[in-house]
């Protein structure tokens, strides 16, 4: 069974180094793996021989980390996005899921790539978020992704020119899953980071801190 992990805003921002090393020290691996998101659908598979032990961050950009070894974390930074953490049995993914992600469909590819390695999905948990309340984006985005995936809009039965056109992506995202497995639901962990003060929040404050999600077999 792996292990996994959510930080908060109390245990440091994992963009600084000092914060990194501590992470890694807690988990107790050979190794973490950070990656250079970008907001696309490319995933990086890591094993023991790539890296070197301590902290690692991937040379190409990246929104997903996958791997089939122990002694191995993955670790995914977010503000607002979703931390996606993926149990395989004997595979895992740490995956960064923001509207983009969420549109270039990263999480269905890393599911598949997994299938592809003979895992058995687990769970797929989730940390803190932006909730769909507090996530308005201007109405022709809003109708793109609602159009994509209908329960993200938490705005249904109201009038069309709703002035929050508000998109829930963890919704959204369990759509998505649905479409590879009926029986997978996701589990949420933490609060909504725009309502709580315990974490980094791009959209309430401008915060350029970091909690992360990690997960390792």
């Amino acid at each position: 069974m792996a292990r996994l992990l959510f930080t908060a805003r109390d245990f440091g921002s994992l963009t600084e180094s000092n914060h990194q090393s501590t992470l890694h020290k807690f988990v107790t691996t050979n190794s973490i793996w950070f990656m250079r998101q970008n907001h696309g659908n490319n995933f990086q598979i890591i094993t023991n021989k790539d890296g070197s032990p301590g902290v690692n961050r991937t040379d190409q950009e990246v929104d997903a980390l996958i791997t089939a070894e122990p002694g191995i974390s993955l670790a995914v930074m977010v503000a607002d996005c979703l931390p996606v953490l993926i149990d395989g049995s004997s595979v895992v993914a740490a995956v960064h899921v923001g509207r983009r992600g969420l549109m270039n469909e990263i999480t269905l590819k890393v599911l598949q790539q997994m299938q592809q390695m003979n895992a058995q999905i687990n769970s797929i948990s989730v940390g803190p978020h932006i909730c769909g309340n507090c996530y308005p984006l201007d109405e022709a985005t809003a109708k793109s992704v609602w159009l994509r995936y209908p329960s993200s809009n938490i705005n249904s039965g109201k009038p069309a020119n709703n002035s929050s056109n508000c998109a829930d992506l963890f919704a959204g995202l369990q759509d998505q899953v649905h479409s590879f497995s009926k029986k997978l639901q996701l589990q949420r962990f933490g609060g909504c980071t725009f309502e709580k003060l315990q974490y980094f929040s791009h959209r309430a404050s401008g915060d350029l801190g970091r909690q992360a999600g990690v997960i390792s077999l």
